[in-house]
């Protein structure tokens, strides 16, 4: 289990393969006591300190990439949409790329799988952008309940397999991402 509000990983806690559509309680954390879910529908779960959480999944691509430049980098920095595969580049106070960022929404709690998914497209974009920018991509990922961050590695083999989304058509290639490689975003 990992801790959507202190980055706390419980290894007594295991996440599931699915969560149940039911309030799934996993525990309360050791490390900050707050609760952790498991669950599509966080709005239902609410408690006390959560509606903070739930606030954050209301928050726009837009805001989100504005937290994050406030949060994660130093003053001057801002990002500008791409027409590529990934969502938005990150520039320093002189336009210089710094890295790329694709934002990804997820209807879910950061314990409601093992692994998240996203199209291997990222991955190729990732290769070709640091080919051509000598620049990383990162892939946001906005849970219900956290935010998180994740390097997209150019060399490494990543977990491809056929995945279908209920709103597509047919099975398109996935990264199959383990939750427990994310990095949460504290803020």
């Amino acid at each position: 289990m990992i801790c959507p509000y202190c980055g706390y990983r419980d290894p007594s806690v295991e996440i599931p393969e699915k969560a149940s559509q039911v309030d799934d309680h996993l525990a309360d954390c050791p490390e900050c006591a707050e609760p952790v879910y498991a669950t599509h529908d966080f709005s239902k779960v609410v408690r006390g300190s959560q509606a903070r959480a739930v606030d954050r999944g209301e928050l726009s691509e837009e805001e989100v990439a504005d937290l994050y430049i406030e949060n994660e980098m130093s003053s001057g920095y801002s990002h500008e949409q791409t027409t590529r595969d990934v969502d938005l580049k990150i520039v320093d106070e002189f336009g210089d790329i710094d890295h790329f960022l694709e934002i990804k929404t997820r209807n879910a709690t950061l314990n409601a799988y093992a692994e998240t998914v996203f199209r291997d497209l990222k991955i190729e974009e990732a290769r070709r952008l640091a080919e051509e920018y000598d620049a990383p991509s990162y892939i946001l990922i906005k849970f219900e309940d956290c935010l998180t961050i994740h390097h997209l590695d150019p060399d490494r083999e990543y977990d491809i397999g056929p995945f279908k989304r209920w709103d597509r058509d047919g099975p398109k290639p996935h990264v199959f991402l383990p939750v427990e490689e994310l990095r949460l975003l504290e803020w």
